[in-house]
């Protein structure tokens, strides 16, 4: 299959590549924080997902990140040769001494076409909106030092909206999804793009701070190599302004259990976030039983910044439960998603 060669490829230009935004090292198990063009991508017909994700704890300076996304299928033979997905996502994000804060509340849309029983179409919409807000109270400033000594009842001379702002945005995507429907063998590349209107992040009315446009790359691979084997080739690369990340993954997932309503298998691999400051390697595994999947994942630092993270970069978690309906035959065949 030609899409055999389109992933390699993918990895070596991120691998020549030179953006730290909020981001997850399993990206492939958080679909809605890559592109809305991933939207009901998936083998079942109602899809949750629950991620969250420390960084920096050992540098006395931590980041946290919850995310936790919904989506569907809903079929309709208006529809012909294809299916709409919907799904919304919460992400909440915190950060450094401020208690620098992001909340973001999506809701997206997609379409799928099926060319064939092997390749399927999808576009997306997102829409939603964020606020982002900071606490002063733990932050000191220049002008509170009094020549000798740091004085806290000394005021900042700052102005600051603290309570945040509030701020529309709105993302689309397009994926690919090749498969072979008598495998497990399959691929999904695509592309996506947010804040193009460029909304104003300034803590100042009278500031302007506008956030620039993100772009993100992509390709997620699995091949069935024998029976009770699997390997998979992940790549993500994110481009915003002048800042560049990429991060690239390959492993093994070994069925223990292939019998109906008792599956099992685990998976296992390795990963490395790239920028320009090299940023981490990384261990990864899943476990996945029945419709669960529970991910686990930690970076290890090794940038210049390894000497204040003691190497410890962040923890991450995922869990996605899927759910199948019974359908009757002429509506399952619409789309038979492996």
């Amino acid at each position: 299959m030609k899409y055999k060669i389109l992933l390699p490829l993918f990895i070596c230009v991120t691998l020549f590549c030179t953006a730290q935004d909020l981001h997850f090292t399993q990206h492939y198990n958080t679909p809605m924080s890559v592109s809305p063009g991933l939207i009901g991508i998936f083998n079942g017909d109602q899809r949750f997902i629950a991620a969250g994700r420390g960084q920096w704890h050992a540098a006395d300076a931590p980041y946290s990140t919850f995310h936790g996304s919904f989506d569907q299928k809903i079929y309709s033979k208006k529809l012909g040769k294809g299916f709409i997905g919907a799904g919304g996502a919460f992400t909440y994000d915190r950060s450094g001494d401020s208690r620098l804060a992001l909340v973001q509340l999506n809701f997206a849309g997609s379409y799928t076409y099926q060319l064939d029983t092997e390749n399927l179409i999808t576009g997306g919409l997102m829409l939603g909106a964020g606020q982002r807000s900071f606490d002063m109270a733990d932050l000191r400033w220049g002008s509170q030092h009094d020549g000798e000594l740091f004085d806290p009842t000394i005021g900042s001379g700052e102005s600051f909206n603290e309570s945040g702002y509030v701020y529309p945005d709105f993302g689309v995507g397009i994926n690919y999804r090749a498969q072979k429907t008598d495998k497990r063998t399959h691929i999904d590349i695509g592309a996506a793009a947010y804040h193009l209107h460029r909304p104003n992040q300034s803590f100042t009315e009278q500031g302007e701070s506008r956030l620039q446009p993100k772009y993100s790359l992509y390709a997620n691979q699995l091949y069935q190599l024998r029976p009770k084997f699997d390997l998979y080739v992940n790549g993500l690369a994110q481009f915003q302004d002048q800042y560049f990340e990429g991060v690239v993954s390959a492993g093994g997932r070994w069925h223990l259990n292939q019998r109906r309503g008792k599956e099992l298998a685990l998976q296992g691999g390795i990963a490395a976030r790239l920028n320009d400051i090299g940023d981490a390697a990384i261990l990864a595994g899943e476990l996945h039983y029945q419709y669960w999947r529970l991910g686990l994942s930690y970076d290890i630092n090794i940038s210049e910044y390894r000497i204040a993270s003691n190497r410890n970069g962040g923890p991450e978690v995922t869990l996605r439960y899927i759910v199948k309906f019974v359908k009757p035959i002429p509506v399952f065949k619409i789309c038979p998603i492996i």
